[in-house]
């Protein structure tokens, strides 16, 4: 039975309803890089096994309401690096397993409330090169798993107070500061990545640092990621690389506006993906 469909780096301009007809085991799937402008609404119907969906490096202006319904076990979404404008609200409902998504680098201006409502295992979001100035202050609610959340590239003059609240996972954060009043939660005031104060002692080494409701806290990461494909780890690889690769481009940029945190870190952050998943293999 087919589980990979590696379509990338093409000519595609459209996909017929019912292309992936038949295909119930198929795990990955791969449509990036091709000249996709639009998708049908039932396009990735039946394919409940998907557990990696690229569409990264298309045309993609808009998405239906609907087209990821019933794929319950998706856990990596790509679709940075498209002409997305808006997100409808409810577009990721349904996907509990999904905790890698993708949505840099297109034009979003604003995100509805309850964009991540149901979605409680993302770990990594990228919202970074859009044209965002301001989020809702729910936006992040119910996300205690999340652990790093690229921001950058945005205009982004504040953040909301309690848009991160709950987030005992969080461990980098990453808005480029437009001017020197932006808003850091406790414990981010100094960079994007958080950790103890030397007062409080070193995590053991199974263990990371979170900042807490009550201060830092030391905990373990929960392990327990389902084993993924070689596939999907030389995905992360490559995501890596272009994460550093856009993050070197920005770097004045980041020291100029208060010097958030350098390449090195946020390329370790895309990279721990990889490191993640072949630990569990």
């Amino acid at each position: 039975m087919r589980k990979y469909s590696n379509l990338r780096d093409n000519q595609l301009s459209s996909l017929q309803a019912g292309l992936f007809d038949g295909l119930n085991a198929l795990q990955y799937l791969y449509l990036n890089g091709n000249q996709l402008a639009s998708l049908p609404a039932e396009i990735f119907d039946g394919l409940g096994a998907l557990r990696s969906l690229l569409l990264d490096d298309n045309e993609l202006a808009s998405l239906p309401v609907g087209i990821f319904g019933g794929l319950d076990a998706l856990i990596f979404l790509s679709l940075y690096e498209n002409q997305l404008v808006s997100l409808p609200a409810g577009i990721f409902d349904g996907l509990g397993a999904l905790q890698y998504l993708y949505l840099y680098s297109n034009e979003l201006a604003s995100l509805p409330a309850g964009l991540f409502d149901g979605n409680d295992g993302l770990r990594n979001i990228y919202l970074n090169g859009n044209q965002l100035d301001s989020l809702p202050v729910e936006l992040l609610d119910g996300l205690g798993s999340l652990r790093n959340l690229y921001l950058h590239g945005n205009q982004l003059a504040s953040l909301p107070a309690g848009l991160l609240d709950g987030l005992d996972a969080l461990q980098l954060l990453s808005p480029l500061l437009t001017d020197d009043s932006l808003f850091l939660p406790d414990g981010f005031e100094d960079g994007g990545i958080c950790s103890c104060p030397e007062e409080d002692g070193a995590c053991e080494s199974d263990e990371s640092c979170a900042p807490g409701t009550d201060g830092y806290t030391c905990s373990t990461d929960g392990g327990g990621d389902d084993e993924l494909s070689a596939a999907v780890v030389a995905e992360a690889d490559e995501e890596a690389d272009t994460q550093e690769g856009n993050v070197a481009a920005g770097t004045g940029a980041f020291f100029r506006s208060g010097g958030l945190f350098a390449a090195a870190a946020t390329a370790v952050a895309a990279a721990s993906f990889a490191t993640q998943l072949l630990a569990g293999q």
